[in-house]
């Protein structure tokens, strides 16, 4: 199909989280939306994603720590770390670029900038969720955390979140839903979880729709910034002029932003996990994560779901089987009540080598906005990114995107991305 089509205030390129969620601020806002996106595949990270509001995670993974637990963590001695051999020369720059991220004052940066987003983040999803009439979406529930050598991180937490040893009656009921052998443990309480990811994602559209915003089934093939305008050339060969265009694609917005002059060291740092549809999980279990698997058990609406493992790649690149083989080897290892035969998922975590997402402006394209980059974090930040898009668009922009903006990577002296 050829032609051109009716002109919105902002067009959003991505329909996931992260996407759905800054449309309908927008919307809200005053703007006329459009969303633009192919129908939500399966192997997306808005879809198959552990459903976790993660509000503790404050330090990014960018740090000498990091660097100095790697060996230790790799797939080839039983760790959760794997680097796909064909994207070599893709995880090979982007890892120069993470070292970079871990010199001198910017891991303290990245600090102050991550809780700084943490701390909006689960009042942010619960303005959402009451705002849309669907506070049904979240489940307060804790998170026990174990392993051989885990014990509460020394950060400063959001307010309401804490972190402690597990204590007698935790540790009981922790056995009581695996096997432990005996490792230690601590809980983390004050966050949430979303009862089901793909219910959440509906939800959303349907609130953005009764709102006034459109939303169109393709997918943005290129932008292309015009006078008094951003003109979108999408798959189907149509054409759609904006006032303004967002991107929150996110693996592929690289792939939009990278024709206009921008930096974006973007990384597909793929997860896998499976999905029991049948099982014996308590509903109001807590999440456990299995620390030293880089595992994580949690328990939808829709059945119990084990996610894992941190694989750099390109995007697109094909998935691996070992590594479901080896989370059914954890669920049997550590026997998980699940019967039947699992759904078998693996998705693209959109990653910078800073491990902060990127929300702003494009500097050369003040028509192009951008929010992506959210790597483990794209679902806990997703309603707290749509409120600083509304806030830019409307030019109030909140102090925190400074640390966010794509220019930080134009000074870099590490690898082109």
């Amino acid at each position: 199909m050829r032609g051109s089509l009716q002109r919105s205030d902002v067009a959003v390129a991505g329909g996931g989280f992260i996407g759905l969620a800054s449309a309908l601020r927008l919307q809200q806002a005053g703007a006329e939306v459009v969303v633009i996106d192919p129908e939500i595949a399966e192997d997306a990270a808005s879809f198959g994603n552990a459903g976790q509001i993660a509000a503790e995670i404050v330090e990014p993974l960018a740090c000498w720590r990091t660097v100095r637990n790697a060996p230790s963590h790799l797939w080839s001695v039983g760790g959760p770390l794997a680097f796909h051999p064909p994207s070599a020369r893709d995880w090979l720059a982007w890892s120069l670029r993470f070292l970079h991220a871990c010199t001198g004052a910017r891991p303290t940066a990245g600090r102050i900038a991550l809780g700084a987003l943490q701390a909006m983040a689960l009042p942010a999803w619960r303005r959402l969720a009451a705002d849309i009439g669907a506070p049904e979406l979240l489940t307060a529930c804790d998170q026990y955390v174990i392993g051989r050598k885990s014990t509460p991180p020394a950060v400063e937490l959001p307010q309401g979140v804490t972190q402690h040893m597990l204590d007698p009656d935790q540790t009981s009921r922790l056995a009581a839903l695996i096997r432990t052998d005996g490792a230690v443990g601590y809980a983390v309480s004050g966050v949430a979880r979303l009862n089901c990811p793909a219910a959440a994602l509906a939800r959303l559209a349907e609130a953005l729709q009764a709102a006034g915003g459109k939303r169109m089934r393709d997918r943005v093939a290129s932008i292309e910034p015009r006078a008094g305008a951003a003109r979108l050339v999408l798959a189907s060969g149509r054409t759609l002029d904006a006032d303004r265009v967002l991107v929150a694609a996110g693996a592929r917005s690289a792939h939009l932003l990278r024709p206009l002059g921008a930096i974006v060291p973007l990384i597909a740092e793929r997860g896998y996990h499976l999905h029991y549809t049948d099982h014996g999980w308590p509903r109001d279990a807590p999440t456990v994560v299995l620390e030293d698997e880089g595992a994580l058990v949690t328990v939808f609406d829709s059945g119990l779901r084990t996610t894992g493992f941190t694989e750099l790649a390109r995007p697109g690149a094909a998935p691996d089987p070992a590594k479901w083989r080896r989370l059914e080897q954890i669920i049997a290892r550590r026997a998980v009540p699940v019967r039947g035969s699992p759904r078998r998922w693996c998705g693209e975590r959109p990653t910078l080598p800073d491990f902060l997402p990127a929300i702003g402006i494009l500097r050369d394209s003040r028509r192009v906005l951008y929010a992506f980059g959210h790597q483990h974090l794209g679902v806990t930040l997703a309603p707290a990114t749509a409120e600083l898009m509304a806030d830019l668009v409307s030019a109030r922009p909140h102090p925190v995107l400074t640390a966010l903006d794509l220019e930080r990577f134009a000074h870099s002296r590490a690898a082109p991305s």
